[in-house]
């Protein structure tokens, strides 16, 4: 059985108040009405919406210290809408291709009045940013190898790259890269029973983060 988004939250450690759950039960509900036309996601995903994709998305919150953050490939908002609702106080880009996907994730951002939430059309490698980013995430995108070739150019120097893989089972051994550490969190998602894997590649190694 599905469990409820407050009930799987709090089960993953995610504090959610009562005006978050809210903006998350109208995203829902908004991206379920829009899926019929647009099938954003799955159509087979939607009876598992919760598990599958609203609590996978809040399962990167603890490799998000501070922002800013960029989202790639956001789709309809995936994970960068519901990161964005769980930590009002860091600054979200959502990146996607899709014209389409923007616009509904425009509407959801007017919608749920985040302030800290800018969404871009543009494909990745056109995408123009005058800031560096803390973090990149993408969900169900690409390989980490591939992903951070694309984009370890927006991030600051110590930054990292923060992937969210579908599949469990021991780690792969990664290929070496001259200014990059790779670790890997498995994480269980409430009401899925295959494990899901974050894969955190840092720009630098982290534990030289202190020095100068």
């Amino acid at each position: 059985m599905s469990p409820t988004l407050a009930a799987g939250a709090r089960e993953m450690g995610v504090v959610l108040s009562e005006a978050q759950l809210s903006q998350v039960a109208h995203y829902a509900a908004a991206l379920t009405k829009w899926n019929q036309r647009y099938n954003f996601i799955s159509r087979q995903d939607i009876g598992r919406l919760i598990p599958r994709h609203l609590l996978d998305s809040l399962s990167g919150l603890p490799y998000l210290e501070h922002g800013p953050v960029l989202d790639v490939g956001t789709g309809p908002g995936l994970p960068g809408i519901l990161l964005a609702i769980a930590q009002p106080e860091i600054e979200f880009v959502l990146c996607d291709r899709s014209e389409r996907r923007i616009r509904f994730v425009q509407q959801m951002v007017q919608q749920l009045e985040l302030s800290n939430v800018q969404a871009e059309c543009a494909d990745l490698a056109d995408l123009q940013h005058d800031a560096c980013f803390q973090t990149v995430v993408a969900r169900a995108l690409a390989p980490v190898e591939v992903l951070y070739a694309q984009v370890h150019k927006f991030l600051c120097a110590q930054g990292w790259l923060l992937v969210y893989a579908q599949t469990g089972g021991s780690d792969p051994e990664e290929a070496s890269h001259p200014d990059a550490v790779t670790r890997y969190h498995s994480v269980s998602i409430p009401g899925l029973a295959q494990r899901h894997r974050l894969v955190q590649r840092f720009r630098r190694d982290p534990s030289l983060s202190g020095s100068g």
